[in-house]
């Protein structure tokens, strides 16, 4: 599949009523130390080549805010407590406000296919509907399971990123969501006007 780099944003989270993770797993937030854990899980799904990359970066982006971290990274465990997964519930700046920013769903590739991606954003989403009104995330057409979840909860495709309509075609070839159909609809329909206006 095409890489493409694509972003969302929501006006109005949608976040879910409860959060269910499957049998055998729990959640727990963000404990000292977990910054390697993090690495790890990052590595694991191949978005990192190592973990001591994994860990600056994740000390560059997050540690500048501990408290934000405790409050905001999740970890998904497994029966043995290890934790196989994460979301983090972020904020960021636009326009000179602050808004909230879902960051860094990720799982162990040993775990993918298990169902967990869902109940970590939902996680993440909740905490962020909790002090934000808008959203926003970044991700990749090779992401587009992850797509499907973020739809749900209420994000929607921001079409300012360059090659956004590729981008957002392929996605919808691969999951045939109704809100981003929608979405596309209205966006080309909007778009033909605007050429026919000119």
């Amino acid at each position: 599949m095409e890489y493409v780099r694509l972003y969302m944003s929501s006006r109005q989270l949608l976040p879910p009523t409860q959060v269910v993770f499957p049998d055998g797993y729990s959640f727990r937030l963000f404990q000292p130390g977990d910054e390697f854990h993090w690495s790890r899980i990052a590595c694991e799904a191949e978005q990192f080549t190592s973990s001591d990359i994994a860990c600056t970066y994740f000390h560059n982006e997050f540690m500048n805010h501990p408290e934000r971290v405790m409050e905001g990274c999740f970890f998904c465990c497994d029966g043995n407590g290890m934790p196989v997964g994460s979301a983090t519930a972020w904020f960021c700046s636009r326009d000179g406000e602050e808004h909230g920013m879902l960051r860094w769903v990720v799982v162990s590739k040993s775990e993918q296919g298990k169902g967990l991606c869902r109940p970590l954003a939902g996680l993440a989403v909740q905490a962020l509907a909790k002090e934000y009104e808008r959203a926003f995330l970044h991700t990749q057409t090779t992401s587009f399971k992850g797509i499907r979840v973020y739809l749900d909860m209420g994000f929607d495709p921001d079409m300012q990123a360059e090659r956004a309509e590729t981008g957002w075609e392929i996605v919808l070839n691969q999951i045939q969501h109704p809100r981003l159909a929608a979405f596309l609809l209205s966006y080309h329909t909007e778009k033909k006007r605007g050429s026919a206006g000119r």
